[in-house]
């Protein structure tokens, strides 16, 4: 499974010293105490580890995937899986290091599930979870720099411009991601928010029209088209879209609420009241908000 050469041999070395002096990277230095019957081989441990975190047990995925970073810190591998072991155990510093680590190394097989690039972007999702967002910003525009066609690379850079109060820097960086991936319903949907927010009207609304088309399923670009219709004072022409978006998400408190407000403007006051007390219905039921995937 790890087929290696003399140079990358040579290599491993040099970083495997690297890794140890830093005390075993994710591992703290500390040998972890491995569940009954586990394997005793790094490479074992190592796909041990992967097939436990597949099937849900991330604290025994964790525990033998430090076992295979202390038996061979250069596995790069069971780095990367380790970060994903241990985000979803909600250690994020044992995630960040572990990420950060992989980073550092080679991997030892050409055959991967995974990139550099997915290795950046989870490293920025622990950052993020450490709200460290200087640094998750940066590792999020690495991994669209190795990988340009990195979907969610690009919203996670989009998002953080925005919770960052940076709305042109987030439009500039959705307007880039839209010109590597033209076919992305969720960045063209996540753009045409951001254009109709600055006022880009029509840019917005021949976006969502090419998405509406495209998509067997375009609720969300229906609600975003209901919205934009309100927005530009078109309330009659904003019934449509929002009752094609309500059949496909029907438990959407807010869509419910959206509607009320849509009626009351129509002079539809009975119908806006049943549309408002749906939505308060299916609040106190804890139903979702509306989706907005990406952004």
């Amino acid at each position: 499974m790890f087929p290696s050469s003399p140079k990358a041999t040579s290599l491993d070395s040099v970083l495997a010293v690297l890794v140890l002096l830093l005390g075993f990277g994710a591992c703290g230095g500390r040998v972890p105490v491995l569940p009954p019957g586990a394997p005793q081989t790094a490479p074992d441990l190592l796909d041990a580890g992967i097939r436990a975190l597949e099937t849900g047990a991330s604290d025994e995925a964790q525990l033998m995937l430090q076992e295979a970073i202390h038996q061979l810190p250069s596995l790069q591998e069971a780095h990367y899986y380790l970060g994903l072991a241990a985000m979803q155990n909600s250690d994020v510093g044992t995630a960040n290091r572990a990420f950060s680590d992989a980073l550092l190394l080679e991997p030892r097989t050409q055959v991967l599930q995974y990139s550099r690039g997915d290795i950046h972007y989870n490293l920025g999702a622990a950052y993020a979870s450490l709200n460290r967002n200087l640094e998750a910003l940066d590792q999020f525009l690495r991994a669209t720099e190795v990988e340009p066609m990195f979907e969610k690379a690009w919203l996670a850079v989009a998002n953080l411009q925005l919770g960052s109060n940076r709305p042109e820097k987030a439009r500039a960086t959705l307007k880039r991601a839209t010109q590597r991936l033209p076919r992305s319903p969720d960045l063209q949907l996540a753009l045409a928010e951001l254009e109709f927010d600055a006022h880009e009207t029509s840019e917005a609304l021949h976006r969502i029209r090419r998405v509406i088309t495209s998509l067997r399923r375009p609720g969300r670009a229906h609600l975003l088209l209901a919205r934009a219709r309100l927005k530009l004072g078109q309330a009659h022409l904003a019934l449509a879209p929002l009752d094609r978006y309500l059949t496909s998400r029907p438990t959407d408190p807010a869509g419910w609420r959206l509607k009320g407000e849509l009626l009351d403007k129509l002079g539809l006051g009975e119908s806006a009241k049943e549309a408002f007390a749906r939505s308060e219905e299916l609040s106190s039921h804890g139903e979702p908000g509306m989706s907005h995937d990406g952004l």
